[in-house]
Parts: structure tokens; C-alpha cells; sequence
């Protein structure tokens, strides 16, 4: 069936549900998660959406974490321990993609 998207592309982010970030602060009883997320995928759910929706075509890009808030936010010790963790995170979902902060999905509809 011919519809008026045939030949577009649709990009969508979403937080990923097994993200690390949220993982290591879960051990300070927090998380990174917005209020206004109140749905999360995983690379499996997502890809597997796609395929029922029987999309032409799709690709699923990890997006990294970020501590821009809290650097912005914080001075002296609370701004090198912000800058250690984002670069502890981001080495940790280089070697595990899966630990990802968020998805891209570039879809070819």
C-alpha cells in the first residue's frame, strides 16, 4: 500500500532501559531518568518494532551519556567528579554499546 511517507526518513531518540548510567547511580539510590520518559526501549525492542511495523529499512545509533548539567552546576571537587563520571560512563558504553544512554533510529519509511 502506497502512503504519502513512502520514501521518507523518520529519526527518533528514546533513553535506553538498560542504560549504565542509571545502574551505577541506582547504587546512590538516584537515577538520570526525566519526568517526562515514561517510556523506555532497549536496542531489542526497538529493532524489534521496526521490523513488525516492516519498515524498508532502519539503523539503531547509541547516543552517550552527558553530565552538562551538573558541570554547568558545580564547582571545585563537585565539577572534577561530574567530568570523572561522564568520562567513566562514556569508556564504559564505548566497550558495551548496549549500556547506552539513548538510542537514534534513523528510519526509511
Amino acid at each position: 500500500m502506497k502512503t504519502n511517507y513512502d520514501g521518507k526518513e523518520l529519526i527518533i531518540t528514546t533513553p535506553n532501559g538498560t542504560e549504565f548510567s542509571n545502574t551505577l547511580l541506582g547504587i546512590f539510590k538516584r537515577e538520570a531518568q526525566h519526568p517526562d520518559h515514561t517510556q523506555v526501549f532497549t536496542y531489542k525492542i526497538l529493532n524489534t518494532l521496526c521490523l513488525r511495523a516492516k519498515f524498508a529499512s532502519w539503523e539503531i545509533v547509541p547516543y552517550r551519556f552527558t553530565a552538562a548539567k551538573m558541570i554547568l552546576q558545580s564547582r571545585g571537587l563537585k565539577l572534577v567528579s561530574a567530568h570523572l563520571a561522564q568520562w567513566f560512563i562514556r569508556r564504559i558504553e564505548r566497550a558495551f554499546p548496549l549500556l547506552s544512554f539513548g538510542y537514534i533510529v534513523r528510519i526509511q519509511v
